[in-house]
């Protein structure tokens, strides 16, 4: 019976973060700067009445927007990830909360150094999406992109 009770929960926590996908879409590109340097950009568009939250919230809140980049070991992340969009700071009544959330885009730039040439970035974003009503689970997306 657990095992049935388990499988369930499974299937309905995949179905809600396939509905994440539905609302928030999200796209990589990535930039060369100089011989060291690349601009990594991830632009999610989300559609209304829906939000993410900001990458820089407190841990007793939701899940915030957050980006693990494969083969991060070889890069220096030393710069703090930016932010811009629709950016809409204030009480969330659903975490009872002050929080930074996105509605309709959030862009996060990352700099990137490196001290060996690379053709593409990959990785992956992890975010939380709600309306004023509900929110569903923490998704994740995989994403890959050539350096133009």
């Amino acid at each position: 019976m657990r095992i049935f009770l388990f499988g369930i929960m499974v299937f309905l926590s995949a179905i809600a973060s396939a509905q994440s996908d539905k609302v928030v879409k999200w796209t990589a590109t990535a930039v060369k700067e100089s011989d060291n340097l690349y601009t990594l950009t991830l632009t999610a568009r989300i559609e209304k009445p829906w939000y993410v939250y900001s990458q820089f919230l407190a841990d007793d809140g939701p899940v915030k927007t957050s980006f693990r980049l494969e083969n991060a070991e070889k890069f220096d992340l030393s710069e703090q990830p930016t932010e811009e969009g629709n950016k809409k700071a204030g009480f969330d009544e659903i975490f009872g909360m002050e929080l930074v959330k996105f509605s309709n885009q959030m862009v996060i730039k990352q700099r990137i150094k490196t001290n060996t040439p690379i053709e593409s970035l990959s990785g992956h974003i992890e975010f939380m999406t709600c309306n004023n009503e509900v929110c569903y689970p923490p998704a994740e997306v995989y994403f890959k992109t050539p350096i133009n």
